[in-house]
């Protein structure tokens, strides 16, 4: 998987939860290790599980779509809201 995306070329998001029990965060510095890319961003976002909702609630979480949002605006790929 990880020489899969190191054929890629696109700016890159990976987003995960620390709460996340099926893929655990740590996975995240596995990849960021491995992965020799300029143009990619690892956030791992606090309370959030591996759906990338709340614990406590099954919604998309406003610090995911936040989080989200803010990288494309960054990267220009839509204007700020």
């Amino acid at each position: 998987t990880i020489n899969a995306f190191q054929r890629i070329t696109q700016p890159t998001l990976f987003v995960a939860g620390n709460k996340d029990y099926n893929v655990p965060a740590w996975h995240m510095a596995l990849f960021r290790e491995r992965i020799d890319r300029s143009n990619v961003q690892f956030k791992v976002l606090p309370g959030i599980n591996h759906f990338l909702t709340p614990m406590d609630r099954p919604e998309l979480a406003p610090k995911v779509a936040g989080s989200i949002i803010q990288w494309l605006v960054v990267q220009g790929f839509v204007e700020e809201p």
